[in-house]
C-alpha cells in the first residue's frame, strides 16, 4: 500500500502545474472504466474525512492546511470539477508565493518585523473572535 501511495505521489509531482489534478482524474477514470470499485468510495469517504479533520485542525496549531489539501486531492481524483478548481488554485497560489518571496527578500528588517507583527495580531484577533463566538453560543 505504501508503494502505491508513493507511486501516486510521484505521478502527481511529475505532472505539470495547472493540469496535474485533471490528469490524475483522467488516469483514475481510465483505470476504473465505469465499473464499481471500492477504491473510489474509499477515496471519497477518506478524502471527506481528511478535509473535515483538516478544517477542524485549522483552528489548532498543526498541519491543518496540509491535511485539508490532502483530502481535497483525494476528492479531486474522483470529481473533475474539483480537479479543475485545484489546478486553477495551485497556479494562483504559486504566483502569490513567488510574489511574497520576492517581496520578503527585497524588504528590510523593519518591514519584515512589522509584517510578522501584523500577522500575529491578525491571528490573535481571529482566535479571539472564534473564542467569543464559541462562548456566546
Amino acid at each position: 500500500m505504501l508503494a502505491a501511495v508513493k507511486e501516486h505521489w510521484n505521478e502527481l509531482k511529475s505532472s505539470r502545474p495547472g493540469r496535474r489534478f485533471q490528469e490524475r482524474y483522467e488516469r483514475r477514470k481510465k483505470e476504473h472504466r465505469g465499473a464499481f470499485h471500492w477504491a473510489r468510495w474509499l477515496n471519497i469517504v477518506g478524502g471527506t474525512l481528511l478535509l473535515l479533520i483538516g478544517v477542524f485542525l485549522l483552528a489548532a496549531p498543526g498541519p491543518g492546511m496540509l491535511v485539508a489539501v490532502a483530502g481535497l486531492s483525494m476528492l479531486g481524483s474522483e470529481f473533475l470539477t474539483l480537479a479543475r478548481f485545484l489546478d486553477w488554485s495551485e497556479v494562483k497560489v504559486r504566483k502569490a508565493l513567488v510574489w511574497a518571496r520576492r517581496w520578503w527578500k527585497k524588504s528590510g528588517w523593519v518591514t519584515r518585523a512589522l509584517a510578522i507583527l501584523l500577522a500575529c495580531l491578525a491571528t490573535a484577533g481571529a482566535l479571539y473572535g472564534g473564542y467569543a463566538l464559541f462562548m456566546r453560543s
